[in-house]
Protein backbone atom coordinates (compact mmCIF):
# COMPACT_ATOMS: atom_id res chain seq x y z
CA UNK A 1 0.00 0.00 0.00
CA UNK A 2 1.35 3.26 -1.01
CA UNK A 3 1.23 6.17 1.62
CA UNK A 4 -0.04 9.46 -0.54
CA UNK A 5 2.26 11.56 0.35
CA UNK A 6 5.43 12.39 -0.30
CA UNK A 7 8.59 14.95 0.73
CA UNK A 8 11.49 16.62 -1.61
CA UNK A 9 15.10 16.53 -0.35
CA UNK A 10 17.93 16.62 -1.99
CA UNK A 11 20.04 13.26 -3.10
CA UNK A 12 22.01 11.98 -0.53
CA UNK A 13 25.16 10.81 -2.48
CA UNK A 14 26.77 8.31 -0.09
CA UNK A 15 23.56 6.77 1.56
CA UNK A 16 24.30 7.61 5.45
CA UNK A 17 21.57 7.22 7.09
CA UNK A 18 20.29 7.04 11.05
CA UNK A 19 16.55 6.55 12.72
CA UNK A 20 16.41 6.44 16.70
CA UNK A 21 13.83 6.06 19.20
CA UNK A 22 12.92 9.83 19.85
CA UNK A 23 9.76 10.60 21.97
CA UNK A 24 8.76 12.91 18.84
CA UNK A 25 8.50 9.55 16.61
CA UNK A 26 10.91 11.48 14.19
CA UNK A 27 13.32 9.66 11.84
CA UNK A 28 16.54 11.82 10.25
CA UNK A 29 17.78 11.65 7.02
CA UNK A 30 21.75 12.71 7.47
CA UNK A 31 23.03 13.65 4.46
CA UNK A 32 26.69 13.41 4.62
CA UNK A 33 27.54 13.63 1.22
CA UNK A 34 25.42 16.51 0.30
CA UNK A 35 26.73 19.79 -1.66
CA UNK A 36 25.81 22.11 1.26
CA UNK A 37 27.03 20.28 3.91
CA UNK A 38 26.23 17.75 6.52
CA UNK A 39 22.59 18.45 7.14
CA UNK A 40 20.11 16.29 9.24
CA UNK A 41 16.65 16.35 7.53
CA UNK A 42 13.81 14.72 9.42
CA UNK A 43 10.99 12.53 7.71
CA UNK A 44 7.59 13.08 8.53
CA UNK A 45 6.78 11.63 11.47
CA UNK A 46 2.86 11.13 10.48
CA UNK A 47 3.84 7.33 10.00
CA UNK A 48 4.73 6.11 13.24
CA UNK A 49 2.64 6.08 16.95
CA UNK A 50 6.21 4.83 19.13
CA UNK A 51 9.53 5.21 18.72
CA UNK A 52 11.53 4.24 15.43
CA UNK A 53 14.05 1.30 16.24
CA UNK A 54 15.69 -0.04 13.18
CA UNK A 55 16.94 1.82 9.89
CA UNK A 56 18.57 0.74 6.28
CA UNK A 57 19.63 2.10 2.88
CA UNK A 58 21.10 0.77 0.07
CA UNK A 59 24.34 1.49 -0.77
CA UNK A 60 23.32 4.28 -3.60
CA UNK A 61 21.16 6.46 -1.38
CA UNK A 62 18.15 5.71 -3.45
CA UNK A 63 16.26 3.79 -0.63
CA UNK A 64 15.48 3.68 3.35
CA UNK A 65 13.22 1.42 5.64
CA UNK A 66 12.45 2.94 8.62
CA UNK A 67 10.46 0.91 11.41
CA UNK A 68 9.04 1.39 14.42
CA UNK A 69 8.32 -0.15 18.22
CA UNK A 70 4.73 0.07 16.94
CA UNK A 71 5.21 -2.86 14.21
CA UNK A 72 4.94 -0.53 11.31
CA UNK A 73 7.62 -0.50 8.59
CA UNK A 74 7.77 2.56 5.91
CA UNK A 75 10.08 2.40 2.65
CA UNK A 76 11.14 5.55 1.92
CA UNK A 77 12.07 5.68 -2.27
CA UNK A 78 13.79 8.29 -3.72
CA UNK A 79 11.73 9.08 -6.94
CA UNK A 80 13.50 11.73 -9.71
CA UNK A 81 16.63 12.51 -7.89
CA UNK A 82 14.34 15.12 -5.62
CA UNK A 83 11.18 13.37 -4.17
CA UNK A 84 11.22 10.59 -1.45
CA UNK A 85 8.03 8.40 -2.00
CA UNK A 86 6.94 6.70 1.35
CA UNK A 87 5.79 3.41 1.23
CA UNK A 88 3.75 1.27 4.27
CA UNK A 89 5.34 -2.04 3.76
CA UNK A 90 3.90 -3.49 6.92
CA UNK A 91 1.71 -3.28 10.10
CA UNK A 92 0.95 -5.17 12.45
CA UNK A 93 -1.86 -7.38 13.21
CA UNK A 94 -4.48 -6.69 15.34
CA UNK A 95 -4.08 -7.25 19.19
CA UNK A 96 -0.29 -8.06 18.53
CA UNK A 97 0.84 -5.64 21.18
CA UNK A 98 4.08 -4.91 21.52
CA UNK A 99 5.10 -8.09 20.67
CA UNK A 100 4.95 -6.72 16.73
CA UNK A 101 7.56 -4.12 17.43
CA UNK A 102 10.38 -4.23 15.12
CA UNK A 103 13.67 -4.17 16.70
CA UNK A 104 16.23 -4.48 13.88
CA UNK A 105 16.34 -4.53 10.00
CA UNK A 106 18.71 -5.32 7.26
CA UNK A 107 18.56 -5.49 3.48
CA UNK A 108 20.83 -7.55 1.42
CA UNK A 109 23.62 -5.63 -1.02
CA UNK A 110 21.70 -6.63 -4.12
CA UNK A 111 18.69 -5.23 -2.83
CA UNK A 112 16.59 -8.66 -3.17
CA UNK A 113 16.33 -9.82 0.35
CA UNK A 114 15.07 -7.50 3.37
CA UNK A 115 14.84 -8.70 6.42
CA UNK A 116 13.21 -7.87 10.18
CA UNK A 117 13.32 -9.02 13.97
CA UNK A 118 10.45 -8.18 15.98
CA UNK A 119 10.19 -8.09 19.76
CA UNK A 120 8.26 -11.33 19.67
CA UNK A 121 11.29 -13.43 18.15
CA UNK A 122 9.74 -13.31 14.94
CA UNK A 123 12.54 -13.15 11.73
CA UNK A 124 10.51 -11.97 8.86
CA UNK A 125 11.57 -12.17 5.15
CA UNK A 126 10.85 -9.68 2.21
CA UNK A 127 11.72 -10.53 -1.46
CA UNK A 128 11.74 -8.13 -4.14
CA UNK A 129 11.56 -10.26 -7.61
CA UNK A 130 11.49 -6.53 -9.52
CA UNK A 131 8.45 -5.60 -8.59
CA UNK A 132 8.25 -4.18 -5.25
CA UNK A 133 8.98 -6.16 -1.91
CA UNK A 134 6.95 -9.24 -0.69
CA UNK A 135 6.53 -10.51 2.39
CA UNK A 136 7.24 -14.52 1.90
CA UNK A 137 7.85 -16.28 5.12
CA UNK A 138 8.84 -16.16 8.75
CA UNK A 139 12.42 -17.65 9.04
CA UNK A 140 12.58 -17.39 13.04
CA UNK A 141 9.61 -17.86 15.44
CA UNK A 142 11.61 -17.56 18.88
CA UNK A 143 10.66 -17.04 22.28
CA UNK A 144 13.52 -14.42 22.56
CA UNK A 145 13.18 -10.82 21.07
CA UNK A 146 15.41 -10.58 17.91
CA UNK A 147 18.06 -7.92 18.76
CA UNK A 148 20.30 -7.40 15.69
CA UNK A 149 20.06 -9.24 12.12
CA UNK A 150 22.34 -8.80 9.21
CA UNK A 151 24.00 -10.27 5.46
CA UNK A 152 27.60 -10.83 5.01
CA UNK A 153 29.00 -8.72 1.92
CA UNK A 154 28.78 -11.33 -0.29
CA UNK A 155 25.41 -12.22 0.13
CA UNK A 156 26.04 -15.54 1.00
CA UNK A 157 25.06 -15.76 4.88
CA UNK A 158 22.20 -14.00 6.72
CA UNK A 159 22.52 -13.73 10.64
CA UNK A 160 20.77 -13.20 13.61
CA UNK A 161 21.26 -12.16 17.36
CA UNK A 162 18.82 -12.47 20.09
CA UNK A 163 18.03 -11.90 23.82
CA UNK A 164 19.92 -15.00 24.80
CA UNK A 165 23.09 -14.32 23.09
CA UNK A 166 22.29 -16.40 20.41
CA UNK A 167 23.60 -16.46 16.88
CA UNK A 168 21.87 -17.90 14.08
CA UNK A 169 22.56 -18.09 10.34
CA UNK A 170 20.94 -18.92 7.43
CA UNK A 171 22.60 -19.78 3.66
CA UNK A 172 21.72 -17.96 1.24
CA UNK A 173 23.36 -19.62 -1.58
CA UNK A 174 21.18 -21.71 -3.14
CA UNK A 175 18.44 -19.00 -3.88
CA UNK A 176 16.41 -19.18 -0.57
CA UNK A 177 17.32 -18.85 2.91
CA UNK A 178 18.38 -22.34 4.86
CA UNK A 179 18.94 -22.58 8.21
CA UNK A 180 22.44 -23.74 9.72
CA UNK A 181 21.67 -23.60 13.19
CA UNK A 182 23.04 -21.38 16.06
CA UNK A 183 26.25 -20.58 18.45
CA UNK A 184 26.09 -18.99 21.73
CA UNK A 185 27.84 -15.83 21.26
CA UNK A 186 27.07 -13.48 23.98
CA UNK A 187 26.53 -13.98 27.99
CA UNK A 188 23.15 -12.29 27.71
CA UNK A 189 21.45 -10.39 24.72
CA UNK A 190 23.54 -9.82 21.68
CA UNK A 191 22.68 -6.00 20.71
CA UNK A 192 24.45 -5.60 17.50
CA UNK A 193 26.00 -7.86 14.33
CA UNK A 194 28.43 -6.08 11.64
CA UNK A 195 30.51 -6.80 8.75
CA UNK A 196 33.51 -4.99 7.23
CA UNK A 197 34.04 -5.27 3.63
CA UNK A 198 36.77 -8.20 3.56
CA UNK A 199 33.96 -10.64 5.42
CA UNK A 200 34.97 -10.11 9.41
CA UNK A 201 31.90 -9.95 11.43
CA UNK A 202 31.75 -7.96 14.60
CA UNK A 203 29.27 -8.94 17.51
CA UNK A 204 28.69 -7.06 20.94
CA UNK A 205 26.27 -7.86 23.55
CA UNK A 206 25.09 -7.08 27.36
CA UNK A 207 28.26 -9.18 28.67
CA UNK A 208 30.38 -5.94 27.51
CA UNK A 209 32.36 -8.40 24.95
CA UNK A 210 33.17 -7.04 21.23
CA UNK A 211 34.11 -10.44 19.02
CA UNK A 212 35.50 -9.75 16.21
CA UNK A 213 34.73 -13.01 13.63
CA UNK A 214 36.75 -14.62 10.72
CA UNK A 215 35.18 -14.50 7.67
CA UNK A 216 32.85 -17.32 6.43
CA UNK A 217 33.48 -18.82 10.62
CA UNK A 218 30.98 -18.64 13.01
CA UNK A 219 32.39 -21.17 15.86
CA UNK A 220 32.80 -20.01 18.91
CA UNK A 221 36.70 -20.93 18.53
CA UNK A 222 36.68 -18.88 15.37
CA UNK A 223 36.92 -15.15 16.76
CA UNK A 224 38.89 -12.90 18.78
CA UNK A 225 37.55 -11.04 21.93
CA UNK A 226 38.19 -7.26 21.90
CA UNK A 227 39.21 -5.85 25.50
CA UNK A 228 38.25 -2.35 26.75
CA UNK A 229 34.65 -2.22 27.26
CA UNK A 230 33.04 -2.87 30.77
CA UNK A 231 29.55 -2.28 30.24
CA UNK A 232 26.71 -3.29 27.87
CA UNK A 233 27.80 -2.98 24.34
CA UNK A 234 24.62 -1.87 22.05
CA UNK A 235 26.53 -1.02 19.22
CA UNK A 236 30.01 -2.04 17.34
CA UNK A 237 30.84 -1.84 13.80
CA UNK A 238 33.83 -1.98 11.50
CA UNK A 239 35.82 0.13 9.51
CA UNK A 240 34.98 -0.96 5.46
CA UNK A 241 38.67 -2.29 5.85
CA UNK A 242 38.41 -4.12 8.61
CA UNK A 243 41.01 -2.59 10.37
CA UNK A 244 38.96 -0.33 12.93
CA UNK A 245 36.25 -1.04 14.93
CA UNK A 246 33.88 1.62 17.39
CA UNK A 247 31.77 0.30 19.84
CA UNK A 248 29.37 2.30 22.03
CA UNK A 249 28.42 1.34 25.32
CA UNK A 250 25.72 1.49 27.96
CA UNK A 251 27.63 3.75 29.77
CA UNK A 252 27.97 6.64 27.60
CA UNK A 253 31.49 5.92 26.11
CA UNK A 254 33.33 5.01 22.32
CA UNK A 255 35.66 2.05 22.50
CA UNK A 256 38.04 2.28 19.57
CA UNK A 257 40.61 -0.77 17.88
CA UNK A 258 42.95 -0.73 15.42
CA UNK A 259 42.70 -3.84 13.54
CA UNK A 260 45.61 -4.16 11.15
CA UNK A 261 46.74 -7.80 10.45
CA UNK A 262 50.00 -6.75 12.08
CA UNK A 263 48.34 -5.60 15.23
CA UNK A 264 46.29 -8.77 15.29
CA UNK A 265 48.66 -11.25 15.49
CA UNK A 266 50.71 -9.35 17.90
CA UNK A 267 47.60 -9.37 19.99
CA UNK A 268 47.19 -12.98 19.89
CA UNK A 269 50.58 -13.86 20.55
CA UNK A 270 50.37 -12.17 23.87
CA UNK A 271 47.77 -14.75 24.98
CA UNK A 272 48.56 -17.87 23.21
CA UNK A 273 51.17 -20.74 24.56
CA UNK A 274 51.88 -21.76 21.29
CA UNK A 275 51.56 -21.55 17.29
CA UNK A 276 49.12 -22.68 15.26
CA UNK A 277 48.99 -26.99 14.73
CA UNK A 278 49.72 -27.87 11.17
CA UNK A 279 46.05 -28.57 11.08
CA UNK A 280 44.63 -25.69 12.28
CA UNK A 281 47.11 -23.69 9.84
CA UNK A 282 46.02 -25.78 6.64
CA UNK A 283 42.47 -25.01 7.74
CA UNK A 284 42.56 -20.95 8.52
CA UNK A 285 45.76 -20.47 6.33
CA UNK A 286 47.61 -22.73 3.70
CA UNK A 287 47.96 -25.79 2.95
CA UNK A 288 51.48 -25.01 1.03
CA UNK A 289 53.46 -23.35 3.67
CA UNK A 290 53.75 -23.19 7.68
CA UNK A 291 55.53 -19.87 9.66
CA UNK A 292 55.25 -19.23 12.90
CA UNK A 293 53.73 -16.08 13.45
CA UNK A 294 54.74 -15.87 17.40
CA UNK A 295 58.00 -16.33 16.56
CA UNK A 296 58.77 -17.03 20.65
CA UNK A 297 56.65 -19.91 21.06
CA UNK A 298 56.96 -23.39 19.77
CA UNK A 299 55.09 -24.07 16.75
CA UNK A 300 52.16 -26.47 17.31
CA UNK A 301 51.68 -30.11 16.91
CA UNK A 302 51.77 -31.83 13.64
CA UNK A 303 53.79 -29.05 11.37
CA UNK A 304 56.13 -31.53 8.79
CA UNK A 305 59.92 -31.26 9.83
CA UNK A 306 60.98 -29.72 6.95
CA UNK A 307 58.62 -26.47 7.31
CA UNK A 308 60.13 -25.33 10.99
CA UNK A 309 63.11 -24.13 9.82
CA UNK A 310 64.23 -20.34 11.23
CA UNK A 311 63.10 -18.96 7.30
CA UNK A 312 59.60 -19.78 8.21
CA UNK A 313 59.79 -17.92 11.56
CA UNK A 314 60.55 -20.51 13.73
CA UNK A 315 63.59 -19.85 16.17
CA UNK A 316 66.57 -22.66 16.19
CA UNK A 317 65.34 -23.48 19.57
CA UNK A 318 62.50 -24.94 17.34
CA UNK A 319 63.77 -26.89 14.74
CA UNK A 320 62.77 -29.95 14.39
CA UNK A 321 66.50 -31.81 15.91
CA UNK A 322 68.31 -35.51 14.41
CA UNK A 323 67.27 -37.85 16.85
CA UNK A 324 69.11 -40.68 15.66
CA UNK A 325 71.38 -42.37 18.41
CA UNK A 326 75.02 -43.26 17.08
CA UNK A 327 75.88 -46.77 18.32
CA UNK A 328 76.92 -47.49 21.82
CA UNK A 329 75.42 -44.06 22.85
CA UNK A 330 73.11 -44.02 26.12
CA UNK A 331 70.02 -42.80 25.63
Amino acid sequence: MRIEKSINRERITNAQFCARKLEQQYAWVLALGSDQGRRAIPLPDAYHSDGQWAAVANAAGTLLLVAGYDGRAVLWRLADDIQWVPELLSEPPAGAGNEAAILCAALDRSERYLVMGTRGGKLRLWRDEGEGFQEQSVLLENDNPIRAVAFSPDGQNLVVGDDNGFLWRWDMRQGAPEPRGWVSAHTGTLYTIAFSDDGHMVTGGSDGRVYVWLPGHFGPRERLMLEGSRDEVVAAIPSPSGKLVVAGDADGYLHLWELGLEKLVMRACEVMTRNLSWAEWERYVSKDSYECACPGLEPGAGVPPDLMGRHHGCGDDFAVKDTRIDPGQTP
